[in-house]
Order: C-alpha cells, then sequence, then structure tokens
C-alpha cells in the first residue's frame, strides 16, 4: 500500500527531461544516408559505398516500374494500370526525398542544431507555468505523430515486401501446379531486388515524412515561446526577456523557416500532385473495379489512400500552422509595451511587424495550407460523383436495352 501511494507521488519530469530529443539520426543510417554523421572511419566507408550501391539500384527499379506502367497504359485494362501507378508514384515521391535527405543533409542538420541551441537558452530562464504546459503538450503530440508515421510506415513496408514471397509459398504447397524447382533460383534473386528497393522506398518515404514533421511541430514550439514573451515583454522596465532576446529569436525563426522552405518544397509539390492523382485513380478503382478487386486487395488499397491523405493533411496542417503563427506575431508585436519606449526599440518593433507579414510559402510559387487539403479532397468527391453518375447512367442504358428487346 505504501509502495503504490509513494510511486503514484513520483514528481512529474521535468521540462529538460521532456524536451524533444531528436530520434531520426540513427535511424537514417538504416541504408547509409547520413554516412557522414558518424565517428567511425570504417563504417563511414562501409555505409557509404552500400549507399553508392542503393542509390543507383533504386533508380534503375523506379526506371522500371515507369517503363511498365507506361506499358500497361498503353497496352493493358485501366485497373492493372491502376495497379501501376500505385507502385510508381510513390516511388517518385520518394526519389525527390532521397534527393533531399542525401543533398541537403547539412541544412537538415543545421534547422535541428539551430534549435536545440535555442530551445537550452529558453530552458535556462524563467518559463511560465501556462508556456509550460503549452510546450509539454506539444512534445508529446509530436512523439505521437512521429511514432505513428514510423510504425505504419514500417508495417506498410514490410507487409509489401514480403507479401510476393509468401504469395509464391503458399502456391507452391497448396496448389497443384507450384512453381518449378529449377525457377526458383531466379525467383529469388528478382525478389530480393524487389524487396530491397521496396524497404529503401519506405524507409524514405516514412522517415523524411516523420522528420518534417517532427521539425515543424518543433519550428511551432519555438513560435509559441516568442508569442509568450511578445506578449510579456515591457520596454518601459528591465526584465529577464527584452527586445534584443525576441528580434535573435525572431530572426533565427525566420531564417532557418526559410531554409526549411527551400530544401522541401519540391517534395511538397510532388506530394500534393501524387496524393490528388493517386486518390481520384484509388476512388476509380473502389468504385469501378467490380469482381477484378479481392476484399484483400481493397482492404489494402483503402489503408494506402488513408495514409496518403494523412500524410498529405499534416502537411498542410503544419504548414498552416506556421503561417498562422507567423500572422499572430504581428499582433502580439503591436500589443507589447512599445508605446513610451526609445525610438530605437520602436523602429526595431516595426521591423518585426513588416517582416513578420511575409510568411513563407511551403509550396514554393503557391503558398500550402488546409484549404488546400480542402480543395483537394472536394476535387476527389466530385470525381467520386461523376463515376457514381456515370455508372447509374450505363446500367439504366442496359436495363433500357433488355426492355426493347423483342421477345
Amino acid at each position: 500500500m505504501w509502495k503504490c501511494w509513494k510511486k503514484s507521488s513520483a514528481p512529474p519530469p521535468s521540462l529538460k527531461d521532456e524536451a524533444w530529443k531528436w530520434p531520426h539520426e540513427s535511424m537514417m543510417n538504416w541504408f547509409g544516408w547520413w554516412a557522414e554523421e558518424l565517428e567511425r572511419p570504417l563504417v563511414v566507408k562501409l555505409l557509404q559505398v552500400m549507399r553508392a550501391i542503393l542509390i543507383p539500384s533504386h533508380l534503375i527499379f523506379y526506371g522500371s516500374l515507369l517503363y511498365q506502367t507506361s506499358n500497361e497504359f498503353r497496352q493493358g485494362t485501366i485497373i492493372s494500370t491502376v495497379k501501376s501507378a500505385f507502385v510508381s508514384g510513390p516511388s517518385t515521391v520518394a526519389c525527390f526525398k532521397l534527393y533531399v535527405i542525401v543533398r541537403h543533409r547539412k541544412s537538415l542538420k543545421e534547422i535541428t542544431n539551430s534549435m536545440d541551441v535555442m530551445m537550452k537558452g529558453i530552458l535556462s530562464r524563467h518559463i511560465p507555468e501556462d508556456l509550460e504546459k503549452e510546450m509539454r503538450s506539444r512534445w508529446t503530440g509530436c512523439r505521437k505523430l512521429y511514432k505513428c508515421c514510423v510504425y505504419f510506415g514500417c508495417s506498410v513496408t514490410t507487409h509489401a515486401s514480403v507479401t510476393p514471397l509468401l504469395q509464391t509459398i503458399a502456391g507452391a504447397l497448396l496448389t497443384d501446379d507450384p512453381l518449378p524447382f529449377d525457377s526458383w533460383p531466379y525467383f529469388l534473386m528478382g525478389y530480393y531486388f524487389w524487396a530491397l528497393n521496396t524497404f529503401c522506398i519506405g524507409h524514405v518515404l516514412y522517415m523524411f515524412d516523420a522528420t518534417w514533421f517532427a521539425m515543424a511541430d518543433n519550428l511551432q514550439i519555438h513560435f509559441a515561446v516568442l508569442k509568450n514573451y511578445l506578449e510579456n515583454l515591457d520596454l518601459t522596465k528591465r526584465s529577464d526577456v527584452d527586445l534584443n532576446l525576441c528580434l535573435k529569436n525572431h530572426m533565427e525563426l525566420i531564417r532557418l523557416c526559410r531554409i526549411f522552405r527551400r530544401i522541401s518544397r519540391t517534395v511538397i509539390v510532388t506530394t500534393r500532385m501524387c496524393s490528388m492523382l493517386l486518390l481520384c485513380a484509388g476512388t476509380f478503382v473502389l468504385t469501378s473495379a467490380g469482381d477484378e478487386f479481392t476484399s484483400n486487395d481493397r482492404g489494402n488499397l483503402l489503408s494506402t489512400l488513408i495514409y496518403i491523405a494523412a500524410v498529405f493533411f499534416n502537411y498542410c496542417r503544419c504548414a498552416d500552422n506556421i503561417a498562422h503563427q507567423l500572422d499572430e506575431l504581428t499582433t502580439d508585436c503591436y500589443s507589447a509595451q512599445w508605446v513610451n519606449a526609445e525610438k530605437s526599440q520602436k523602429t526595431s518593433i516595426l521591423n518585426m511587424m513588416t517582416i513578420t507579414r511575409m510568411e513563407p510559402k511551403f509550396c514554393g510559387i503557391a503558398s500550402i495550407d488546409l484549404d488546400t487539403f480542402v480543395n483537394v479532397m472536394r476535387g476527389v468527391y466530385s470525381y467520386y460523383n461523376f463515376l457514381t453518375a456515370v455508372d447509374v447512367g450505363d446500367e439504366s442504358e442496359t436495363s433500357r436495352t433488355e426492355v426493347n428487346e423483342p421477345l
């Protein structure tokens, strides 16, 4: 009884213990993407060799998928073309994400290191109770989203990689016409090439998404801290939070947002295009496939569509939240106690308000926000209504023809 009471009365972990730790650096080296970040020269060399082999292999695999999709589009049925598109579409996005992970490794590290330095300075000062509660809540949500992306991505990747092997083994054991023994070495070589590249594609997809969402959520935490600083800023007296600290943090956050936008805009553009195309294609299959898709195929397709929509929603949500917090900073700057401040301080406040209005556009030329997600889903729903209307029209035409046939 005493032990239970003592365990329940344990103090909560400190804010420093709950601060976000970047877990993606070790996972990036599963395939050697960030080999240069390790310390042992032999391990770095081995991972660099593995990466030099995997990248050309992945490009060859991607080229074969595009060739297969083009052949299916010219010669095959619509359903087979859609099946090929659901493999080549994510591979297209994975190519851009792999390029960003390898090419912009230093920029990604610069963002995380800069946010860690800023967070150390924040934790060294007094943190109000309401701000501490908000930071804990945001960190908890960030961890849940990161784990969800990694676990679900690992599950989907493993399922896509292992299913062909299990189906072949089941066919060899349960059917009267199994795969000949002489063909097994060729099958295993082809399966190894398929499974390795599938694991590579899946790893790139869910690791980039999880890392991007974690960076965006931590940027939002820093914006929330800056918002709290501006709300409590009083330029008429000295305090722990002064205008120079707000300016320094604000300039650093704007710089990180610009780097973040520069390295991820191509990925967001391709994600937006592929999400729209694959959601429409999946809607077509679920609506018009008939008996060509089994219940297992429909379940796999539905889970894939849900994951695509969830990833695209989180991209839109993070970009929208950052833009919204930048917009709120303008009001917070104006609401600070600056009326009796010095002229230089008023100029600094005005500059901060002006720069804050220039929100980063994470999709390059056009901005991406929750309206983008709503418009995409509205387009998919309109496409579904169109397919339903066409299907009903075909059924009515068939029934009319049967009625008009002479006895």
